[in-house]
């Protein structure tokens, strides 16, 4: 039976109308680089647990010096075992174990090595000297920096991945399929700057995000080695195990007995609560905690051989500043620690920033000078990290007259550096009220 004519206009216009709005029904299903983003970090925080196999090569270009530049790069390969925190949990239990083989440069021999890493710092075997290595806070050393080219250390933030990128500009460029996975891609460039101190370690980087887990299949991080050309590093992800179950055995070293500094060490299970800030009064067991949990015993020495610790800060205000010339959102919080501390100058308010992870340290003594920072520079206090559970940088932590802590303040997406500080000032004044 024939279509009568006064129907024809109208299912056109339906078809139409059906094909014009396919796009937009298309497009608001397709993914964006914040949702891959955001269901990776989810991912990787609902699982808490995970192991994977993680190769890793570095090649040159861009210079008559590639081919010589990257027979100097590192190279190799480890299963990676992680565990995070619970989000909901207020100890500190993230640990990672990398166990493999790797080279510091392609043309040296290649070093075996097995490390533990938590809070408390690492520790691994010289079986050359037949001797326990142990690291604390965050102090490296040649064999621990060939390990952390084979993991995933964005993964033991507070917030997996979006901690690492939070400064970053994100771009989805397309999908890729790699080992067999369908991958979004995701393309991470990381803010730049004409300052030498600030410049980051990789200029982007390109992670491949599969579809099936939210989880990495490969990761290129590219360098930017000036004259000397483009160095990419990149690396394999495999055998991808999210929420294995891990026994003790998982996270421990099985140490000889005749090693010098033997006895074996566990990454921690527990850990003490987390500093808490001065909202509200918790319960534990029944007996009240006091509003504003007292700091732990604490020695710092700032670069002009000051001395801070529990005695001499009695009576006044301390605030401490956890930062790094390496991370990114700290360049937004120094200039407003440094105003906080010329705020605060003459009434009895110490502001210590302690630069943490300086594998060039005169790196941060330059940074402050150049910049006019008017805080007090500490280096080498790694050991205060675990004691006052500092996981994000920056952390800023005020320490009242009575030994107590008023306020933690750390990056957030809700608020901006400025509402921050704002936060912290606020706590001085009143540390400073009584």
């Amino acid at each position: 039976m024939p279509l009568r004519p006064a129907l024809i206009p109208s299912l056109v216009g339906a078809c139409v109308a059906l094909v014009s709005t396919a796009p937009a029904l298309a497009q608001a299903d397709a993914p964006t680089a914040a949702s891959v983003l955001q269901s990776a970090s989810m991912a990787i925080s609902k699982n808490q647990t995970g192991r994977a196999h993680i190769s890793m090569d570095a090649t040159a270009s861009g210079s008559s010096y590639a081919e010589k530049l990257a027979n100097t790069m590192p190279q190799g390969a480890a299963v990676f075992t992680w565990r995070v925190d619970d989000p909901g949990d207020e100890a500190d239990t993230s640990a990672w174990r990398a166990t493999g083989e790797g080279r510091a440069r392609k043309d040296s021999d290649a070093q075996a090595f097995d490390i533990v890493h938590d809070a408390e710092g690492s520790i691994h075997l010289d079986h050359d000297r037949r001797r326990v290595v142990r690291l604390a806070g965050d102090r490296t050393d040649p064999t621990l920096n060939l390990a952390e080219r084979v993991i995933l250390p964005e993964l033991l933030d507070e917030r997996p991945l979006v901690d690492a990128f939070a400064n970053a500009e994100l771009a989805l460029e397309g999908t890729a399929t790699h080992d067999g996975e369908l991958c979004d891609v995701l393309v991470v460039t990381m803010p730049t700057s004409d300052d030498p101190d600030d410049k980051p370690e990789y200029i982007s980087q390109k992670w491949m995000i599969a579809r099936s887990d939210a989880f990495p299949r490969r990761i290129e991080r590219t360098g930017d080695m000036s004259l000397f050309g483009t160095v990419v590093y990149a690396m394999d992800i495999t055998d991808v195990n999210l929420g294995v179950e891990l026994t003790k055995e998982d996270l421990t070293l099985d140490i000889p007995e005749s090693y010098t500094g033997a006895g074996t060490r566990t990454a921690r299970p527990t850990a003490t609560a987390r500093p808490a800030g001065s909202a509200t009064t918790e319960q534990r067991g029944g007996d009240p905690v006091s509003e504003h949990p007292a700091a732990p015993a604490f020695t710092i020495t700032d670069i002009q051989g000051t001395t801070y610790d529990n005695a001499t800060q009695s009576g006044r205000v301390t605030v401490l500043y956890y930062w790094g010339t390496w991370c990114v959102p700290c360049r937004q919080f120094s200039p407003l620690m440094s105003d906080l501390a010329k705020t605060f100058a003459d009434d009895g308010v110490d502001v210590l920033g302690l630069a943490i992870r300086e594998r060039i340290q005169d790196a941060a003594k330059k940074m402050m000078s150049d910049k006019g920072y008017q805080h007090t520079l500490v280096l080498g206090a790694e050991d205060t990290v675990r004691p006052f559970n500092v996981r994000v940088y920056p952390t800023i932590i005020v320490v009242g007259p009575d030994l107590t802590i008023h306020a933690v303040g750390r990056p957030s997406r809700e608020q901006t550096p400025e509402e921050v500080m704002g936060e912290i000032e606020k706590a001085v004044r009143e540390a400073l009220a009584g």
